[in-house]
C-alpha cells in the first residue's frame, strides 16, 4: 500500500508493536521538511488518534522537530483526551456500583473496555460516552435507577422499542451522555437479538482499579466494534482499525476464529467482520490469519468495493474535501456493510427525518422545504446519487483531459 509521507507518519506511530527500524523511519519522517504538519494534525483528528501520535513522538524524543504551534496542539489534544476519559471512566465505576449493588450485570462496550484492555494509556483512545450492556430483563431497573440514583435524563428515540439496540441518557451535570445497550446492533437482518448466545459466560476479568470487573471476550469485542461501524458516521477511521489491531496482537494466542467466523455468518455479519480485520491486516499487518479472511467470504466484486472504499475513505489525497466524501461513503457503506441488499436499502430508503435533514445538510433550508425533500426521499435520494455520479464523472474526465 503506497501512502504520502504523512500518511506514513501516522502509520508508523500507530504500530502497536514498535520496532528499530519503525522508529527509524519515524525520525526520518519528522526531519522531512517538505512534511505537511498541517495536514498531519487534520488527519489526525478526524481519524482521532492525536493522542498516539503525541505519545509516540514524545517517547522517541522528536517533539522539538515538530513545529511549536503542531506540537501545543498534539500536547493539549492529549491532555484534553486524558480529561475527558478518566471523568468518563470515574462515572462508568459509579454506575457499576450502583447496577451491582441491585444486582444488574453491567459490561462496558467499546471505549471503556479498550482502555480498562489494550490502551496502556488512558489518553490513547478518545471517547465522547460511556457504552454498556446489559441483560435485557434489567431495562426497567436500570433505567430507574440511572433516572433516580444518578440523575441522568432519557432521551428520545425515534425508534420503537422492539426494533433498538440501546437507550440514551445524559446527565446534565457534566453533560455526560451513556447508552445503555441490549444488543449490538438494531435487528433487522435476523429475528433474533445480535447478542451472541452466552456472551455473559464469556466474561473476562478486567484490570480496572474497580474490584470484580469483568469485561467482554476479545471475540465479543470483535464482533461488537463490527457491528458498531455499520452504525456510526465515521466507519473508516484509524482508531476503530488500532483497536483490532491491539486486540489481535495482545489477545491473539486465545482467540477463537472458529467462533468469530461462525457468528458472523449466524447474524449476518460477514462484511463488517471481513472489512475491519482486512483493513487491519492490510495497514498494521496484523496477524490475522489469511484462511480466515478467505472463510468471511463476501463475493470477489464486493469485496474490491469494500477494499477501495476503505482504502481511499481512509487515505485521501492532499487538498480533498473530506465533507462529500464521508457522507457518500457513509451512503455506501450501508450498501456493503450489509450482507443483505434487501436491509441495506431498508436502511437508505427510511432513514430518520433528523439524519435525513443532518445527511444531505438540508439544516440551512426552511423547515417546510426540508420535510418535502424527506416525504419524496424516494425521488430525491437516486436524484442525489445520479447528480453525485456525474460530477464524479466530470471530474475524471477532466483529470484524463488536463494530462494531455
Amino acid at each position: 500500500m503506497k501512502l504520502s509521507d504523512e500518511y506514513k507518519l501516522l502509520v508508523d506511530c500507530c504500530r502497536s508493536s514498535p520496532c528499530s527500524e519503525t522508529d527509524k523511519e519515524i525520525s526520518l519522517l519528522v526531519q522531512n521538511s517538505a512534511l505537511d504538519w498541517d495536514f498531519v494534525l487534520k488527519e489526525s483528528s478526524y481519524h482521532e488518534i492525536s493522542g498516539i501520535l503525541y505519545k509516540r513522538l514524545k517517547g522517541l524524543d522528536l517533539l522539538s522537530g515538530v513545529p511549536k504551534d503542531t506540537a501545543r496542539f498534539l500536547r493539549h489534544s492529549y491532555v484534553r483526551t486524558l480529561f475527558t476519559n478518566t471523568n468518563l471512566q470515574g462515572e462508568y465505576f459509579r454506575i457499576l456500583s450502583v447496577f451491582r449493588d441491585k444486582g444488574i450485570e453491567c459490561l462496558p462496550l467499546k471505549g471503556i473496555s479498550f482502555i480498562q484492555d489494550i490502551y496502556e494509556d488512558i489518553a490513547l483512545r478518545p471517547m465522547v460516552d460511556i457504552d454498556v450492556i446489559i441483560k435485557s430483563q434489567d431495562v426497567d431497573k436500570a433505567s430507574n435507577l440511572l433516572a433516580k440514583d444518578l440523575l441522568y435524563d432519557r432521551i428520545p428515540d425515534e425508534k420503537d422499542p422492539q426494533d433498538s439496540c440501546h437507550m440514551t441518557f445524559i446527565k446534565s451535570e457534566g453533560n455526560v451522555p451513556l447508552e445503555l445497550h441490549v444488543d449490538f446492533d438494531y435487528p433487522l437482518e435476523v429475528p433474533q437479538r445480535i447478542v451472541i448466545p452466552g456472551v455473559w459466560g464469556r466474561m473476562l476479568e478486567s484490570r480496572s482499579e474497580s474490584e470484580g470487573s469483568k469485561m467482554l471476550s476479545s471475540e465479543d469485542n470483535i464482533f461488537s466494534l463490527a457491528m458498531h461501524t455499520r452504525r456510526t458516521g465515521k466507519q473508516f477511521i484509524l482508531k476503530y482499525i488500532c483497536d483490532i489491531d491491539r486486540i489481535v496482537k495482545k489477545h491473539g494466542h486465545r482467540l477463537d476464529w472458529g467462533f468469530i467466523i461462525d457468528a458472523a455468518g449466524r447474524f449476518k455479519a460477514v462484511s463488517p467482520c471481513f472489512v475491519l480485520l482486512k483493513a487491519a491486516r492490510d495497514i498494521f499487518s496484523t496477524p490475522i490469519p489469511r484462511h480466515l479472511l478467505d472463510r468471511l467470504y463476501v463475493g470477489t466484486v464486493k469485496s474490491y468495493c469494500l477494499r477501495r472504499m476503505v482504502t481511499k475513505s481512509i487515505f485521501i489525497k492532499k487538498g480533498k474535501k473530506r465533507n462529500l466524501d464521508s457522507r457518500y461513503s457513509y451512503l455506501f457503506s450501508y450498501i456493503f456493510l450489509y450482507d443483505r441488499l434487501t436491509v441495506s436499502l431498508k436502511y437508505i430508503l427510511f432513514i430518520s427525518k433528523e439524519r435525513f435533514i443532518k445527511f444531505y445538510g438540508l439544516h440551512s433550508k426552511s423547515k417546510r422545504r426540508a420535510e418535502f425533500f424527506y416525504t419524496f426521499r424516494m425521488i430525491y435520494i437516486p436524484f442525489k446519487l445520479a447528480v453525485f455520479f456525474f460530477q464524479r464523472c466530470e471530474m475524471l474526465i477532466r483529470q484524463y483531459l488536463s494530462r494531455d
